[in-house]
């Protein structure tokens, strides 16, 4: 039990502290040489690169619309626009007023604009949000197998540096 998670340990430290190549000592000097060995694995993949790559200057365009749509803050832009125009159109001047209650006109007509600008944005953010999180699907399926693989590599050299000759050797006298 101790000795599969000292190896499910020595495994995770080294792939974190040795992502490419592996170099496992002995600690018995009798033992041997140390075990070296290179990965041949392909390298892990980060998500949003592989994404980014291959937006153009639209759809990247239309994520940051996505985002900035999508906030608190934006929120909070039009809801002080729409009180500002509804105050000072009701509250301010008569020579000041340029959308006169009870119409308000222009401001059903500027938000409806705005709607209908942004909806089709949204709508293509969603779906390039959509590829966003296939790609990242496939990029964390890669990865999860390029670990599994180095893991597996790590473990059959740590069972190959516990059974050299020299042990053998010593064990049958």
């Amino acid at each position: 039990m101790r000795s599969g998670m000292f190896i499910t340990l020595l495994a995770i430290f080294t792939f974190f502290t040795f992502p490419f190549v592996t170099c496992l000592a002995s600690t018995n000097i009798d033992a041997g040489p140390a075990i070296i060995h290179v990965h041949d694995n392909p390298s892990l993949k980060n998500a949003n690169e592989e994404f980014t790559s291959n937006l153009s200057t639209l759809d990247r365009f239309a994520l940051w619309i996505t985002e900035e749509v999508g906030s608190v803050g934006f929120f909070l832009i039009v809801v002080a626009w729409t009180f500002t125009w509804l105050l000072w159109n009701s509250l301010g001047p008569r020579w000041g007023r340029f959308d006169p209650y009870p119409g308000f006109v222009l401001w059903l007509f500027m938000s409806n604009v705005l709607q209908l600008v942004l909806l089709p944005l949204l709508m293509v953010g969603q779906n390039l949000s959509s590829m966003r999180m296939g790609t990242k699907n496939n990029v964390d399926r890669h990865n999860i197998e390029v670990i599994m693989k180095q893991n597996k590599e790590i473990i059959d050299l740590i069972e190959k540096g516990k059974s050299y000759p020299s042990d053998e050797g010593k064990n049958a006298n």
